[in-house]
């Protein structure tokens, strides 16, 4: 899997900029440039799709304080949390203030997007997809090409559309009953 430093020069290399050796210490204009949006790139790459990598099932306690109104509970939300996906049973709930409230009664079991920070664990795809991100971020600073950053833009679809693509094949197909309707179609 790929580091910090190779999806680093992989964002360089999309607008045409030399290679660094090591994000973290270069001072370079294009190193600190990527750094400084690393984070909130990362996080906004993370939350536009339940990647599979990303996804993480628990269960969680109730908070020793319930609400004072609209509901009987609330659930922390774990540290790494990000998106919410589900929770089993579909209970009525409204994320606030990193709770879950609900009248659901403890545990509650939740299936989330992570926080990944270790770039090491990002599969290829979404490299593909965080790096042509963190190059759109950063093209008008690194290269001052408008240019540059409209076909950026343009191609971002397609990448997104494939790095999705490529983690749904991951999954096991959906089932759906074909009701009369469909039937007839047939």
């Amino acid at each position: 899997m790929a580091g910090k430093t190779e999806i680093g020069n992989k964002v360089l290399t999309k607008l045409g900029q030399s290679r660094v050796s090591n994000f973290d210490t270069d001072p370079t204009a294009s190193a600190k440039a990527i750094n400084e949006v690393w984070d909130s790139v990362l996080l906004f790459t993370l939350q536009s799709f339940p990647w599979n990598f990303a996804t993480v099932r628990t269960n969680l306690a109730a908070d020793t304080n319930a609400p004072s109104w609209g509901f009987n509970y609330k659930y922390p939300l774990p540290s790494d949390f990000l998106k919410l996906l589900q929770i089993k049973d579909e209970p009525t709930y409204q994320l606030e203030g990193g709770y879950i409230l609900t009248d659901a009664v403890a545990p509650i079991y939740i299936k989330y997007v992570s926080i990944v920070r270790d770039s090491g664990l990002l599969p290829p795809f979404f490299v593909e997809l965080l790096s042509h991100n963190l190059a759109i971020e950063t093209c008008e600073r690194i290269t001052g090409d408008l240019n540059l950053k409209q076909l950026l833009i343009a191609e971002r679809k397609e990448i997104e559309y494939s790095a999705q693509t490529s983690d749904a094949v991951d999954n096991q197909p959906i089932e759906t009953d074909m009701d009369d309707w469909i039937k007839v179609r047939f």
